[in-house]
């Protein structure tokens, strides 16, 4: 039996197509030859008329040296529909930052808005200082004799007692990561007490 010939999706079949297009626009735009664009890419003129005739995928290597040679984007180069000018691959790019840098910032405050809720339970406000401007210089005063309960330039996590707001505890990364794994169990429970409400409630 012979081999089974791989069946393209539409999508490989456009961008074969268009990135054949867009090579052969250039070459001709440039006064060159087949040949002479080979040479150029460092690639043998059977390849560069099987990419020209969209019979096979331009490779990145080879997209990034067109890329090189008449400008644009390597992915233009690859057919893709979103990526005709460097200023439109660049939007594309600031799209994609902007939006993972808003699901952060969701997760950000999803994750300050329990640790507030579990530590009011415990009788604790608490505080993230990490954008304070105190905790943003070096030369915040440390007090080694009461450990933990002065502003340290390294504390970024605050608790208040509810009760008494004068008692105060600020803590760097490490020690506010050991606080949490001991409280793990006590996490678990009050987790527990919030499910068992919400479930008697309905």
């Amino acid at each position: 039996m012979g081999r089974r010939k791989k069946v393209l999706t539409e999508d490989t079949k456009r961008r074969r197509v268009e990135a054949g297009k867009r090579i052969d626009v250039s070459r001709k735009s440039h006064g060159l030859t087949i040949v002479d664009l080979a040479e150029k890419l460092n690639v043998c003129e059977t390849s560069l008329r099987n990419y020209i005739h969209a019979r096979q995928d331009v490779p990145e290597d080879i997209a990034k040296n067109l890329q090189c040679l008449f400008g644009y984007t390597y992915l233009y180069w690859q057919g893709e529909p979103d990526a005709e000018t460097w200023d439109a691959y660049m939007a594309s790019q600031e799209t994609a930052e902007s939006e993972a840098l808003a699901e952060w910032q969701k997760e950000q405050e999803r994750i300050m808005s329990v640790r507030e809720t579990f530590f009011e339970m415990l009788g604790f406000k608490y505080k993230d200082m990490s954008d304070h401007p105190v905790f943003m210089f070096s030369s915040v005063s440390t007090d080694d004799s009461e450990f933990g309960k002065a502003a340290r330039a390294d504390a970024v996590h605050q608790l208040t007692n509810i009760q008494n707001e004068d008692e105060r505890w600020y803590l760097k990364e490490s020690e506010f990561a050991a606080l949490l794994d001991s409280l793990k169990d006590v996490m678990r429970f009050q987790c527990f007490k919030v499910n068992r409400g919400t479930m008697a409630h309905k």
